[in-house]
C-alpha cells in the first residue's frame, strides 16, 4: 500500500470515528453502490467492516454499534447503512421515479403483523401466478414458535365464485379464515415460513417497469 492509499485510510478512519464522520461515510457507501462507483463502493465496503461492530445483542436482535460502548445499536446510523444493503446501481432513482407505484394500493397487501412477533422478508404479487408471496420470520429466538396471526387484504375472489387458497413451504395450509368481504387471517407461528396466498389478482402491482 502506498504512503497516500495508507493517509487516505488513516483520514477516513478518524473522520469515521466522529458521530458526524460516519452519516457521511456511510452516505458515501450508498451513492457509490447508486452510480456505480465500483472503486469508492469496495473502498467504502472495506473501511466499513472495520469500524461498524455488528453483533447481537439483548434477545436476539441485530445492530451496529461502532464501538461506541453503547447498550443500544444507534437507530440513525443503522438506517443509513442498511441503505446500502439494497443493491443495485440506480436502485433508488427507479424506487422514486416509479409513477406506477400508487397501483400497490388497490392491489392485495399484509396487515396487522405482530412486530413483536415475525418480521417480513418479502410480500410482493405476482401477475403471471395471480398470487401473493409472503416470507416471515421471528423476531428472536424468545418468540420463536409462538402463535400469532396476520391477514391479507383486497383479495378480489373472495367476492367471485373463484377459491382463494393458501400454502405454506410448498404444502397446502389450512389454518385461516375470512375476515370481511376481501380479507383473510393467516394464523401461523413465529418462524421462518413462505406462504403464498393465491388470490386472483393478476392487475397491476406497483412495482418498477
Amino acid at each position: 500500500m502506498c504512503i497516500r492509499d495508507r493517509l487516505y485510510t488513516l483520514v477516513t478512519v478518524v473522520v469515521a470515528l466522529t458521530i458526524i464522520g460516519m452519516p457521511l461515510l456511510q452516505l458515501a457507501h450508498t451513492l457509490a453502490i447508486e452510480f456505480g462507483d465500483r472503486s469508492t463502493e469496495t473502498r467504502m465496503s472495506q473501511l466499513l467492516a472495520r469500524i461498524v461492530e455488528p453483533r447481537f445483542f439483548h434477545d436476539g436482535s441485530f445492530g451496529f454499534f461502532y464501538f461506541l460502548k453503547e447498550q443500544w445499536p444507534r437507530g440513525q446510523l443503522t438506517a443509513l447503512l442498511m441503505t446500502s444493503e439494497f443493491t443495485g446501481e440506480r436502485r433508488w432513482e427507479r424506487l422514486f421515479a416509479n409513477l406506477n407505484f400508487k397501483d400497490r394500493f388497490v392491489a392485495p397487501a399484509v396487515e396487522g403483523v405482530d412486530s413483536n412477533m415475525i418480521v417480513l422478508s418479502q410480500a410482493h404479487n405476482c401477475r403471471d401466478s395471480a398470487s401473493l408471496t409472503i416470507e416471515t420470520h421471528a423476531v428472536s429466538d424468545q418468540v420463536a414458535g409462538e402463535s400469532t396471526e396476520f391477514q391479507v387484504v383486497r383479495i378480489p375472489t373472495l367476492q367471485s365464485t373463484r377459491p382463494v387458497t393458501v400454502e405454506c413451504d410448498g404444502w397446502p395450509f389450512e389454518d385461516w379464515e375470512l375476515a370481511g368481504d376481501n380479507a383473510i387471517v393467516i394464523r401461523c407461528q413465529a418462524k421462518r415460513a413462505k406462504f403464498v396466498v393465491y388470490t386472483g389478482y393478476t392487475g397491476p402491482t406497483g412495482a418498477s417497469p
